[in-house]
């Protein structure tokens, strides 16, 4: 078990280096903060965006056949509980 975790701390510390050398190079992914609900528009650092990354580009999950649809599938599901 201690080599396993020796093993862990080294892959750790080669993606943290790779990440570092990313960041340096001007590479790093930053997440924007969006301040409107997801839809195909959204509004980003006071800016309205037209959004296609979204799984909701087409607006159809605040379609309300498709709200109720999904609500009675949570009453109705026949799955077993999911245990951590």
């Amino acid at each position: 078990m201690a080599n396993r975790a020796k093993g862990d701390r080294a892959a750790a510390a080669a993606w943290r280096a790779q990440l570092d050398e990313l960041a340096a190079a001007g590479l790093a992914r930053a997440r924007r903060r969006v301040d409107s609900i997801h839809g195909p528009q959204v509004e980003v650092a006071g800016r309205r965006l037209l959004q296609f990354c979204s799984n909701n580009y087409l607006d159809l999950a605040s379609h309300p056949r498709l709200i109720h649809a999904a609500a009675a599938a949570t009453t109705t599901s026949t799955s077993p509980p999911i245990h951590a």
